[in-house]
């Protein structure tokens, strides 16, 4: 083979590449604020640290190694510059990946990359953000703690094209409640005895909670004297024992008694006095 046709197949080799194409190449270098990577074409393409990940990286040598092996895309291309971006190949693989898990409204594992003003950061190829108000069906005062830690999410907002990854803790925490509620309306029988705490005190009445479903003590069950309000007789977070009056699973609604496991006041009577007693 003559030097022009080892010319001629050297340049065959190297890839021509365009913007948009996707390569797969080689760290060659590692530099303060971008990596060299060897895709096999005339210039080496240049990977910004901007182009990394779709999170803040402080130092690309924490990610990348000489020698490691990357698959990028074609952002810019140019007679003297070849710039090539991770970040973009693996939002693409990672849309396409969370798409069903959208579609199914599926519950799934992410890792709190960040904790940022706001909410928490998960790192799923993509940009997942958790807005405070969407992390627990409560308040949390600070979020510090969330660095690291496992949350199970189901996305509630999915826009690739504007990049937007909304991601919600709560919403699976409220599935599971609801269900375990569904559960106890199904198996609550009339009659049953439970214990029970008081959540929440109305001028008609006590909700008590016997579990995972709040019922309602009408004011009329509360003692077998007359209440003329129940806080009078219960406070908030106090426990009691409650009877089962009457389940109604299509309305959710479940009447309790306290009154009803309490003796009556004429119950022991016959124990006190007998015939002809004055």
């Amino acid at each position: 083979m003559s030097m022009a046709d080892d010319m001629n197949k050297e340049i065959s080799d190297i890839t021509q590449l365009e913007v948009g194409d996707v390569t797969t190449g080689t760290v060659t270098k590692i530099e303060k604020k971008h990596a060299l990577i060897n895709v096999n074409a005339k210039l080496d393409g240049v990977l910004p640290i901007s182009e990394l990940s779709n999170l803040h990286i402080e130092k690309i040598e924490d990610v990348l190694s000489e020698g490691d092996s990357l698959t990028v895309k074609v952002i810019k291309a140019s007679e003297d510059e070849l710039v090539v971006s991770k970040k973009a190949v693996d939002a693409e693989k990672a849309w396409e990946e969370l798409k069903p898990k959208f579609e199914n409204n599926e519950t799934f594992d992410v890792e709190i990359h960040d904790v940022v003003k706001g909410g928490l950061v998960a790192d799923l190829g993509v940009r997942g953000f958790i807005p405070a108000s969407l992390v627990e069906n409560y308040y949390v005062e600070d979020f510090s703690e969330y660095k690291g830690k496992t949350l199970s999410v189901k996305i509630i907002e999915f826009e690739p094209e504007s990049n937007k990854l909304i991601l919600s803790h709560r919403a699976v925490v409220e599935e599971e409640l609801e269900r375990k509620k569904q559960e106890a309306l199904q198996n609550l029988q009339p009659g049953e005895v439970k214990t029970g705490t008081v959540q929440r005190i109305t001028n008609f009445g006590a909700f008590v909670n016997i579990g995972d479903i709040d019922g309602l003590v009408h004011i009329s069950e509360i003692a077998h004297h007359h209440v003329e309000t129940p806080d009078e007789v219960l406070k908030e977070g106090e426990e009691v024992t409650v009877k089962v009056l009457s389940v109604d699973p299509e309305n959710e609604r479940i009447s309790l008694s306290i009154k009803e496991t309490i003796p009556g006041p004429w119950e022991q009577i016959s124990e006190t006095f007998n015939v002809g007693d004055v």
